[in-house]
């Protein structure tokens, strides 16, 4: 599984590239782009997560809707958790 995520990271974000090393620099580099990975894997586009990385990254205007739906779906998906919870 590290092997893996560390691979995505890697292409996705050139991660063997950075050069943030001072202080607590790495680890707050390496917990926002986990962020950002997680945030592009739960938006349901079949967009590749390179290419949604890379449109939320142009504008904060762009970043707007794909929050958005991500938010839109993440109430839904606990919608139905507690539906069928309560069944």
């Amino acid at each position: 599984m590290e092997n893996g995520l560390h691979w995505v990271l890697d292409v996705t974000m050139n991660e063997d590239q950075a050069r943030n090393h001072k202080d607590h620099g790495p680890q707050n580099i390496a917990l926002l782009r986990r962020l950002a990975l997680n945030l592009a894997k739960l938006e349901g586009s079949r967009e590749s997560l390179k290419s949604k990385l890379f449109i939320t990254s142009r504008s904060p205007a762009d970043l707007k809707p794909f929050v958005a739906k991500i938010i839109e779906e993440v109430r839904e998906g606990s919608h139905a958790g507690r539906h069928a919870a309560a069944v």
